[in-house]
């Protein structure tokens, strides 16, 4: 399926810089709000453990920051095998 992609000249997947410079550019903008929200997460979520755990609440953030970036990067792991 995919040879017939490179192949046929007559396709409608034309790729250049009209087509890759704007989803970059919107993809930027969607992971440029991600990772904020994802940190006011994981800190709104540190004040509410204090109230039950004995621990600071910078230990809490630093516990639930690390949970977000493993899950990251276990996500790329994971997309990385399944090109191969």
């Amino acid at each position: 399926m995919i040879n017939y992609f490179y192949n046929n000249k007559n396709y409608s997947l034309i790729t250049g810089y009209f087509t890759l410079i704007p989803t970059a550019v919107l993809a930027g903008m969607g992971e440029g709000t991600l990772w904020p929200g994802l940190f006011l997460y994981t800190a709104s979520y540190a004040l509410r453990y204090k109230r039950f755990g004995t621990k600071s609440v910078a230990s809490y953030k630093a516990a639930f920051a690390g949970y977000l970036f493993f899950v990251s990067e276990l996500s790329r792991v994971r997309a990385a095998f399944e090109t191969f």
